[in-house]
Parts: C-alpha cells; structure tokens; sequence
C-alpha cells in the first residue's frame, strides 16, 4: 500500500508541476450520483474508500456500496424493527479485518461485508436517549476511538469499551463538552472537537488541554463548534467551525492563524469537512460556499461552486464532506443533491476546450492551429476564430469573424498561425486569406487573392508560414509559394503546387510538404525539386520535420502513414497502420527527444521510437479526451509539455508522467442469481457462505446449473468505458469478448468442475483476471451410487431373466459340462488312487520280500557274527520304518481323493490306546524320558477306527519324543468330554522346545515345519500333522494345539464314539485283529555299539563321522573301523569339538542335521588355525548342484551322495589321506622359512609366520626348547606335532634347530667379522662341536668351509632360503 500511495504521490507531483502554465477545463467537471442512480439519499455526510476498492456513502438514509457502475444499499435494520433505528450514517471507519464500523444517529454498528451482516453494539445501556456517533478515528489495529453525544470513548473491535471520557465542569483537565462532533489522532495526543471548542487529549496523563473562540484574541481558534479537524503529515492541525471558517494551530505556543471569508478567498465561514490530498494541500467543504481548496504552500484557495450554466459542475454550494481517495478521485457529499465526484487529477491528458458558462474560455473546441509567441502566451487558431491565452494574467481574449465590422477577422476557421520577426501576428485561413492583427485597432489586416492584382496572395486558402534568416516570409497556400514583401506590401508568387507545411533547413532552402510529396525550393535560384511517391499521389503532406545532423526528411500525411525522405538515396520509406501505426492519416509529429516522435493521428496519439522503429499507441484505455486530431495542431508549451490541437479541444500532457504500464482495475464479482432470483448471502437456497465477491469456490446443487454473475472493475475514471472478456475453462476453450456488458449467464451446464476466468480488455497492459472456481454436484442419476445401483438392478434382471426364460438349455449343458467335469475329476482320483495303490503294492512286494527273510535270518542267530547280527538288524528296521511310510502316503491319498472310509467298531479305547503307547516304553526308557498313559476310566467302550486312532496317536507321539529332551516327560490323557459321554477327548502332552504362537495356525498345513523343530529335525517333510488332521476329521473330530516356547506343547483331539454319528456302510459288527506294534527307535539316541577288534596303531589315519541318522552313523563306522580309527559325532556342534581335539586325517560329514548343518561345520573348521588343514567330505542325500557348490565353494574336498556303495566310499577316503600326505611330505621342503610376501592366503601360511615370529625372538635363546615353543604357540604336544609334520615334515625340535641353523648361515653371510664360535652363540648352540656337526648335516659342509665358499655358494643359499 505504501508503495502505490508513493507512486501516486510522484505522479501528482509531476502533474502539479507542470499544470502550472494553463489549467485544464475537466477540473470542475462533475459526475454526479443521487437516488435516481440508486443512492438511498440525496444528503451524504460522510464517504469513505474501502481496501477492496469500494466507496461508501453515508446518507440521511442509510448506508450505499457504490461499484462504478451500480449502488447497493445496505440494510442495517439488524432488528427488522418497523421504525428503522440509527438510519442517519455520520462516520465510517474500516478496521484491519475489512469490517465496516458505522456512526448513526442512534449507536454504532458493525457491517461484515464477506458475511453480509450487520452488528449492532449499544454502548451506553442506561441511556434512554439516542446516542450519536459523530466520529470514529484509528488508534490501533483492535482499539479505535468515537466522537458520541456522550463523549469520548475508546471501543474495542471486540464490542467494549475500554475508556469513557465525559465533560464534568468540576474538573479543569475534563473536556470542555460531552459532545463529539470530530476527531483527530498523532501518537501522544488525541485532538478532540466538541461543540464546546477544541480538546487536546494527553494520552500519558489523560488530561485534556482546552481551547475556545475569545472575541478579544486574534490568536484564538476561530469558533468553538468544532465540525472538523485534520492533521497533516508534519503535524499542522487544522480546524474547521460552524461559525468562524478554519484556523491552523500552532502547538509552539498554542495559538491559532484564522482564515475567513473576510481575511482571505475562502467562499463561507461554515465550514463541515476538510481533508488532505496527497500532496498536503486541503479540500475544505462549506455549507453554502461550494468546495474550496487551499494550498498549504502558499495559503491560497481555489474555489470550485455550483454554476447553472454548467450542467457538470458542483450540483449544490451545501457540501458536507469532501474525500479524496488513495486513488486521487475527489468525492463530494452534498446536501440534499447526491454525490459529485471528479477524476480529473489521474487523467494523464488533460483537456482545454470552450466553457459556455466561462467566458473565459477558448472560443472554440474545435481547435485547428497553434503556435506559442515570443511571450510564451499560446494562441488558438480554432473553426470560430482565434483565442489567445495570456499566461500571466490566465486570461482569455478572443476574436472570431463579425460581418458587420471590416477590421475583424476574415473567416473563422484559423489553419495556421505565425509571428514574424517583427513581433506581427500572421493568421491564415482556411478560405478568407491572410490576416495580420493591429494590435494598435485590436483588429485586423487582410490579404485575400484577387485576380485582378498579380502581386496579391495566390489563393485564399492559406496553409502555413516560415521565415527565413533574411526576414523573408514565406506562405504556403493551396495553389503555391508566396513571398511578402514588407516594402511594397505585396507578394510575389512561385510555382503551381499546393503547399501544407514550410521548414527551412540549415543552408537555407524551404522544405515544402504538399500534395503527392516533397519539394525543396531554393530561394537563391528559384527553383524546385521535387520528389514524389506512387503511395503519396492522393494524400498531401500534413507536416514535414527536419533533425539536427540528420539527412532525412520526416513527414507525416494523410492517408499514407508518415515515414522520411533519404536525401542520400531520394528513397521514401513508410510507416503505416501495418507496422503498428494507430491511424494512416497523421496530422502532426513532435520530437521531444533524439530518439522519439509524438504523432497525432485521426485516431489518437501514438509515440514513436525511431531507434526501434516500433509504436506505443494512446487511445481509450488511457482516457484520451478526443482520438480525433486536425493536421499541423500541435505545440511544445513553456513547460516542456505538449499540446495537440483536436475536434474536441487542446489535449496537453507531459511525456514524463506517462506511464508505460497502465494499471488495470480490480474486477469484483457483485451478485449471483440461480434461475433469475438473487442467491446473496443469507437467502433461501443460497449455496453462499460468504459474500460473492469474497468467494473463491463456488459450489453449486445439481439443480443450479442455470445461474448469472454480475461483475465490475472498481475503475471510477473510466465510468462505463470499460471492455470485459470472459472464459469459462472446462466447458469453452476460447476467450469471449462481451464489450461493456458486467454480466455472465450460463444455463444447464453438465456437472463437474469449471474456472471463470473475468478480465478486463485493455491492450496497454497486462490483463489483470478475476478467477472463480466453479462445481457443480451431479444429479442423483450421474452420481456413481445410483450407477451402481442401476448396475446391479440391470444385472439382477439379466440374471433372473437367463434364469427363468432362456436359462434352460444353458443349464442343461452346463449341468453336463459340470457332470463331465465331475466325472474327469472322480476318474483323475482314481487314476491317482490306483497309481499310489499299484506303488504301494509294488513297493510292499520287494519289501516283504526283504522283511521275512531278514526276520528268518535274524531268529537263527547262533551262526552270524555280531557284525552280521547288527546289519541284519539295522535292515529289518528301517524295512518297517520305510513300510509306515508307504502305508502314509497311501493315506493320504485316500484322503485327497476322498476314497479313504472308515471303519469303525465298538471297543474299548483305552486298550487301543494302550497297545499304541506301549510301542513307545521301551524308546522312553533309553532315553531318560517319564512316559505315561493317564485315564479316569479303565474302560471306555465306544465306537472308533482303531487304525485311524492308533496313526493319530502314534504320529502324536513321534512328534513328542523327538523334540523333547532328555528327563523330560511325555503324557497321554484320555477322557469323556462331556456327562453325555458322547465324545471323548485325546490329549499328548510334552514339555519339549514349543511352538511359537504366530505358527499355531499354519502347523496343521502340509509340508509346513516350525524353524525350531526343523532344526532339531532337518529330515522331517512336514507331513505328519496334516496327515493327523486329515485323520481327525475323517474321524468327524477336532483337533486343536496349545504350546509355549521351552514349556511344551498339547495337542488335544475330540472324538464322537457313539454309533449315531457314522454311516451305517462305516459301522463294522467285529473289531479286526491287528498285529502288535514293534518298539520304536526314533534314533533319537545310540544303542550299544558292536566292539569290532581291530588292531590300529598311532600311524592309522584317524577319521571322523558326523551324521544325525544314528543307523547311519553306526553303520559307517563298523564298516570304516577295519581301516581306520573312527571318531562318531550326531551333530556339527560335537563334529566340531572333536575335530579341534582329536584332529582326525578327514571328517565326513552329512549336511541336514540339527544343531549346527554341515554346511556351518565345514566352514568353522576350515576357518579355524588348528582344523583348516583337515580334509573335509561330505555325504548327503541333498545332491543339487546348487548345494553341492555351496559345499565346495567353503573348503569341501568332495560330495557323495546317499544311497552311496561303500567300497567307493572306502576307496575314496583312503586315496584323500594318501594324497593329503603325499602333498604334505612335498610342501615340508617349500615351508623352510618365513615367506617374504606379508599377503597371507590361508590359515597354513598364518601358522608358519606365527611360528617363524617366535622363534625370531628366541633363536638366540639357548634354554629355548622345544617346550617352550609348544607354549608359545598356545597348542598341545600332540596337536603342534601333527600340525608341523604335516606341513613341514619335522618334529618341533627338528624345526627349532634347522631355523637356528638357517640363521648361522644368514649371519656368516653377512660377513660380519664374528669366530666361527661366536656365530655358534649367536645362533643359540652351547656347544660349537655339535653346533659343526649338525652344520654340516644341513649344508654338507663345515661353518668355515661355508665361510670361504660364500660366494660362490651365495645363490645356492638364496635359493635355499627363499
């Protein structure tokens, strides 16, 4: 905001300055606004500009919103009272929150334009007379004060009153009266005018500071019923009274400069309002003397009255209140007569054209000619006559055509005027000839054409004049040159062209603009040149302009655009509306600058840049009075600013003040109407919230899709003139031109969403839009929930209609393909149950087969070695466990193909139960585990499948010892469910590992297995459980879990046992015999080992066996015991331990097992220092080559599969030991000393370096033996041992003195000077004769022979060394 005030304030500025030399006429013209217009009251007491842009009238009778183009009144009737309240509006004020706070006659009210509503506020509740508030004045953003009847009173924007001040007579700092008729405000002091004189409120103190009219002091305020107070921006305050005209206070030494009617101009001493313009001088409103305006520089006063011959001016000399707005438009309230309002200060072209209610005024508006004299007073040649404006006295005088006096002008109309040398007035006509003015007669000589006289003028019709440097006059007229002749007081005449504008240039010659082009006469030799163009054949030359140090001719004409002569080519060049030129008849062309022309044209001004060759053009949109300009009409006043003569009058204006961007005004939206009824705030139906023009997002019903908005630009200086376009994004893709139509209307548009888009037309500048977001809600029938529902009704109908009518044979043949389908499927199950059926009778042939001759051979047993016994054994087992595993599978396909029946029979269920437990003692009891069968009964008859409940059972209990450890304890519970003793419920409890309970749900599905219970058995399928379910619901029961982690698990399963509940194809009358169960083995622990003798020695390779599956494990090493030392270990946990201690030849391994796998194993053995040498073998049943690489890829040597032939397995063991040593033995001579590479590879290479790094410190050391260095080395004897010989051959000893031996060999090679007993020392020897002898063993020489062949020895010993 304070930037526009600033600019504004600049432009005034300029416009001030330079209207110094001729005022413009539109000063004192008038728009006028009274209750024909709208307004709700002819008497205004008070205006006021709010931030949006509107103004606001308080009238007599009410409050108005005035827009531009239309006025709203504002109903503040807040009770809907019969006899309206508090009508009369005296003060306004707008606070930060855009509220309107209003002073009536009767309170203070409260106006929210964004709501449109009105509050009404009582201030004083014991009073029962009216309280006016007369003023309200801004103290800060929430306080503000009022001027009232009753005081002075500082109100909260809240609705309360902070302070409360009343005149009291006993107090001498009180107000000198209680009633408040105006207000001023500066930071400490509030000036207070009352109808008892003026009160000067100290807001420190809170004392009041009085001044009243004394008859007897000049110096004394000029009246004491104060109407009106203004403070300007230095701090002056001026007061206007009812009964004295104004005083300016002085606050050095308090007193007051009093201007009235009889000490100066102002028009009447009652005065009812003043206000500051921006530039600090005041409009001061009188009742009965008009508006008068004085200027604070110099204290002068302007007046401005009602004239009767003037339909525009002021409609009354009773104002009220006078405002000028931030935008410079000075708004008067009248009384009784409206609002007047004058926007003539922003007009940036100001007009001066004939007043008939002024005399002095130009004779004419029609303006044709002008020319400034030697004076600089400006003279009018118009189409009445001649006006000549004195600019010193700002006075008119006028001469015009008389036909009854001679001496008076020719003819009227004046197209050229010139003072010549002399100071002689010339005027030219348009058809009366020549006239020069007698200023002696105050009349007039004329010079007309005659045919008679030769030397007279050469026509009547005369254009323009010039004068050379010889004071020689030159005329231009319609048929030729003329030359006056001063002496003779006639002319001499040259050439037959019509002339329309003379220039001289610097040599002398008169450039001639004329009809078709140019001509140049030169004076000396009489001649003419001439050029013409095709384009200017019809059209004269309006005017010609010449530059300085510029060979071109400028010209502009009437019809053909403007354009230059290059003297250089004689080439013509045009500009014309094609180029951007606003008209192609140009009247005239003034150059302010050296790069720039002001041209006016037949349709406006338009400023050209002659660097850029480009156009700005004026019309319109900049207020220009007239577009219209006559040919030639155009001056530079004294005050640098330009004038253009036109049809309406002279158009003058300043380049400087000319902005290139002109602003354009702020579009509002001001109603909305659906189906042609208002829908305003607050009215029935209306989808507002808040006032249309604070709407952003218009949302609109289904069934207000016919609807129209009006608009309007908030421009009061272009009243009506504004062009407005619109779109409507979303339903049209173009801009829409309505002229100056302020409404838009659309009728049943779809729904959906829409942006208008409002801007005013205005090609000068950038269009400033207006945007509202517009949705508009589906009808019931677009909207997706009755879509659907039509949806599915037409389905539903579809459906029952296919149904009932033509649903027939489709169903037939569905029912066919379905029949077909059915039949494929039962025919598959069969398939699938025949093949498992055939498998399983195959697989059970050759197992029995196996079986009964194994059984046979294992009952004679006298004849077998224990060997024998034992393989026997091992088969038969693992024969019965692989025929429970066919009896499963077959199961459970029964069970997928529903061809698996029941068989149940009448029995006791707990002799079932028990045969089925007592499988599982004899497992129990080696391994530690307290195994029970509990029941409340001994007998419990009831209906069972007895096969089906034993594998449910059996499968329980499998689960349950494998993962219960030893001591643990393992329990079956058998009981009715129920007194009706229809079911009975079957629970198999352990305090095993647990299953987590985010498994419990999924341990029933097939092939799923618990992480836990994988580990512990990594052979399991996860088949077991399903199988188990499967069982229980052929059973018509259910099973259910229970299981915390390292607690134990329960698996409880109900059973109906009554005959009611099965078939009567599943009823059997006899409970079939079945064979006993065989005691089970779940491998779970070892049984007693056969002692085979074999005869090993400390030499025999030791190997070590880690496999879970115990026959396994026990079967590998019965067989391996006869070759080798065999170590057993179930898991890689113990596998590992024992290799670490034992340090077997090579460990095989399987890769499942629980614990730690084999894949972990083989990887912590082969990163371990003590194991990484030990060859490593894997045998396992999981043969992909994915794991077979994993193996390999972390040190494995080899990987055989199971089922495997032992003589293989036998044979690849023995040659991985053999080659193992074969390589060791090799790698002793490599491993001679530390390796000069720091980059170690492997385990074997860490070793030896740790091993050379002891013996670095100790090889001096003859007490450093070797077990010293097992100490060092942090290993045992055995293990330190079998390391070093497998790496290097040598026993610790052997190693610690080759090392010391080497080091001799390094320090006589150095030639150190030392004895042959010393380097004996040095290398940790006691004794040099022994020192020689083993010398001599290693390099087949003595120290002292080695000493004298160094040299030639040097690269054997490097050799060696390396």
């Amino acid at each position: 905001m304070l930037k526009r005030v600033i600019t504004f304030f600049t432009f005034f500025c300029i416009l001030n300055f330079h209207a110094q030399y001729i005022n413009d006429s539109s000063s004192e013209d008038f728009y006028t606004i009274t209750t024909s217009d709208g307004l709700s009251q002819n008497t205004v007491n008070t205006i006021l500009k709010d931030k949006t842009g509107y103004v606001w009238f308080g009238t007599d009778n009410g409050l108005n919103k005035y827009n531009s183009y239309d006025i709203k009144y504002i109903d503040l009737n807040v009770e809907k009272r019969k006899v309206l309240t508090g009508k009369k509006i005296l003060a306004l004020y707008e606070d930060d929150n855009n509220n309107l706070w209003i002073g009536t006659n009767n309170g203070l009210k409260m106006y929210n334009p964004i709501k449109n509503q009105v509050t009404s506020y009582d201030l004083f509740k014991n009073f029962n007379v009216p309280i006016r508030v007369n003023s309200i004045e801004k103290e800060n953003d929430s306080l503000f004060w009022l001027g009232t009847s009753e005081g002075l009173v500082l109100y909260s924007s809240k609705g309360d009153i902070k302070k409360h001040y009343r005149s009291n007579p006993k107090r001498i700092n009180s107000l000198t009266n209680s009633d408040i008729l105006s207000l001023a405000n500066s930071e400490d002091y509030l000036f207070v005018g009352s109808t008892g004189g003026l009160n000067v409120l100290n807001k420190n103190n809170e004392h009041f500071t009085s001044f009243k009219h004394d008859d007897t002091n000049p110096n004394s305020i000029s009246g004491n019923y104060v109407k009106a107070l203004s403070l300007t921006k230095n701090g002056n305050l001026w007061i206007g009274t009812l009964d004295g005209g104004i005083s300016l206070y002085n606050k050095t030494d308090n007193s007051f400069r009093i201007f009235n009617t009889k000490n100066s101009d102002l028009p009447h001493d009652e005065i009812f309002d003043i206000n500051q313009t921006v530039e600090g001088d005041l409009w001061i409103a009188t009742n009965g003397g008009g508006l008068s305006k004085l200027k604070t520089k110099d204290f002068t006063f302007d007046n401005i009255k009602h004239n009767s011959n003037h339909p525009q001016s002021l409609t009354t000399n009773s104002i009220y209140s006078a405002y000028e707005d931030r935008d410079g438009i000075l708004w008067v309230g009248t009384y009784a007569e409206g609002v007047c309002f004058n926007a003539s200060k922003n007009n940036i072209f100001k007009l001066i054209r004939h007043q008939v209610h002024d005399k002095n005024s130009i004779v004419e508006s029609k303006i044709r000619s002008l020319f400034i004299d030697s004076k600089e007073n400006l003279w009018f040649g118009t189409w009445g006559g001649i006006s000549y404006y004195d600019k010193t006295t700002k006075q008119y005088t006028s001469y015009s055509h008389d036909p009854k006096k001679s001496e008076s002008l020719s003819f009227n109309t004046v197209t050229s005027i010139f003072e010549d040398s002399k100071g002689n007035m010339w005027f030219g006509t348009y058809s009366g000839g020549l006239n020069v003015l007698n200023k002696q007669k105050n009349g007039f000589i004329h010079y007309k054409y005659s045919s008679k006289h030769e030397n007279s003028i050469s026509d009547n019709k005369i254009y323009c004049f010039a004068q050379d440097k010889l004071d020689n006059l030159w005329i231009g007229t319609q048929t030729g040159l003329n030359l006056y002749n001063p002496k003779t007081n006639d002319f001499k005449r040259f050439g037959n062209i019509g002339i329309r504008d003379i220039k001289l240039s610097n040599d002398g010659r008169l450039i001639l603009g004329s009809i078709g082009g140019i001509s140049i006469f030169n004076p000396k030799t009489e001649e003419f040149d001439s050029f013409y163009s095709e384009k200017l054949i019809s059209f004269p030359i309006s005017e010609v302009h010449l530059e300085e140090n510029d060979n071109r001719i400028w010209f502009g004409s009437q019809g053909a655009g403007m354009g230059y002569l290059n003297m250089n080519t004689n080439q013509f060049t045009f500009y014309t509306e094609e180029n951007g030129l606003s008209s192609n008849f140009v009247s005239s062309i003034v150059s302010t600058d050296m790069n720039s022309f002001w041209v006016s044209t037949f349709n406006g001004l338009v400023k050209f840049n002659k660097k850029d060759e480009t156009f700005e053009n004026f019309g319109d949109w900049h207020n220009l009075p007239t577009k219209q300009f006559q040919p030639k009409a155009s001056v530079i006043l004294p005050d640098n600013r330009i004038g253009f003569g036109g049809s309406k009058g002279l158009i003058i204006f300043h380049p400087d003040s000319i902005f290139k961007k002109h602003r354009n005004p702020r579009i509002v939206l001001s109603s909305l109407k659906i189906d042609n009824k208002d829908a305003s705030v607050g009215t029935k139906g209306s989808p507002l919230k808040k006032s249309i023009a604070n709407t952003e997002n218009l949302v609109l019903k289904s069934n207000q899709n016919d609807f129209s908005l009006e608009f309007a630009a908030l421009d009061f200086n272009k009243l009506g003139g504004n062009k407005y376009a619109y779109i409507l994004e979303g339903y049209m893709g173009e801009w829409v031109n309505i002229g100056t139509s302020k409404s838009v209307g659309f009728t049943n548009l779809n729904h959906g969403d829409y942006t208008l888009k409002l801007k005013v037309i205005n090609t000068s500048s950038e269009a400033s839009e207006k945007i509202l977001n517009i949705s508009i809600a589906p009808p019931f029938y677009a909207t997706w929930w009755f879509k659907f529902f039509i949806l599915c009704t037409l389905v539903t109908l579809v459906y029952y209609y296919n149904k009932y009518t033509i649903i027939s044979t489709k169903q037939k043949n569905e029912n066919e393909l379905q029949r077909l389908k059915l039949k494929s499927e039962e025919d598959f199950n069969q398939m699938r149950f025949r093949f498992f059926t055939y498998i399983s009778h195959e697989l059970r042939t050759p197992l029995t087969l196996i079986s009964d001759p194994i059984s046979q051979l294992i009952k004679n047993k006298k004849d077998k070695t224990d060997k024998d016994y034992h393989f026997l054994k091992l088969i038969n087992k693992n024969v019965f466990r692989l025929l429970r595993l066919v009896d499963q599978i077959l199961d459970i396909s029964k069970l997928e193909g529903d061809t698996l029946s029941l068989q149940v029979a009448d029995q006791n269920i707990v002799t079932c139960i028990e045969d089925t437990a007592s499988a599982f003692q004899e497992f129990a009891i080696q391994n530690e585990i307290t195994f029970k069968f509990v029941r409340e009964h001994d007998i419990i008859n009831g209906y069972i499948d007895e096969d089906k409940v034993e594998k449910i059972i059996y499968n329980l209990l499998s689960n349950a010892f494998k993962f219960t450890p030893k001591k643990g304890t393992i329990s079956i519970h058998l009981n009715y469910s129920d007194n009706t003793k229809n079911y009975i419920v079957i629970s198999v409890k352990d305090n095993g590992i647990g299953i987590p309970e985010d498994k419990l749900s999924k341990i029933f599905e097939g092939f799923y297995q618990v992480r836990s219970a994988k580990q512990l058995n990594p052979n399991g399928a996860g088949i077991g459980l399903d199988y188990v379910n499967r069982l229980v619901k052929l059973h018509l029961g259910e099973i259910s879990v229970k299981s915390e982690i390292d607690i134990g698990s329960t698996f409880t399963f109900t059973l109906p046992i009554k005959e009611e509940f099965y078939n009567i194809e599943n009823i059997k009358n006899m409970v079939p015999k079945r064979a006993p169960l065989k005691p089970t083995n779940l491998n779970k622990d070892e049984e007693p080992k056969i002692q085979i003798k074999s005869k090993h020695t400390k030499d025999t390779p030791r190997v070590l066996i880690v496999e879970d599956d115990f026959d396994i494990r026990s079967y590998l090493a019965n067989s391996l015991s006869e070759k080798f030392r065999v170590l057993e270990a179930p898991n890689g946990k113990e596998g590992l331990a024992k290799a670490i201690k034992y340090l077997p030849n090579l460990i095989l391994s399987d890769t499942l097992m629980p614990v730690m796998d084999g894949i972990e194993f083989c990887k912590q053995v082969k990163d371990n220092e003590k194991t990484s040498h030990i060859p490593f073998l894997f045998l396992s049943a999981w043969t992909s080559d994915e794991f077979k690489a994993k193996g390999l890829s972390i040190g494995a040597i080899d990987y055989i599969k199971k089922p495997f032939s032992f003589n293989f397995l036998e044979s690849r063991i023995a040659n991985i030991i053999d080659t193992n040593k074969k390589i060791s033995a090799k790698s002793k001579t490599k491993v001679d000393f530390v390796p000069e590479n720091k980059d170690i590879d492997s385990i074997d290479d860490v070793f030896i370096r740790n091993a050379y790094e002891v013996l670095d410190k100790n090889f001096d050391n003859p007490e450093f033996t070797a077990n010293l260095f097992i100490k060092e080395m942090n290993m045992s004897h055995s293990g330190l041992y079998r390391k070093l010989k497998h790496l290097t051959g040598k026993s610790a000893n052997e190693f610690i003195r080759d090392y010391r031996l080497k080091r001799a060999a390094q320090i006589i090679k150095q030639n150190s000077g030392l004895l042959i007993s010393e380097v004996c020392l040095k290398s940790g020897f006691n004794d040099p004769k022994y020192f020689s002898k083993c010398f001599k063993q290693v390099f087949n020489m003595s120290p002292t022979e080695f000493s004298k062949k160094y040299e030639n020895t040097e690269r054997e010993i490097q050799t060696d060394l390396s």
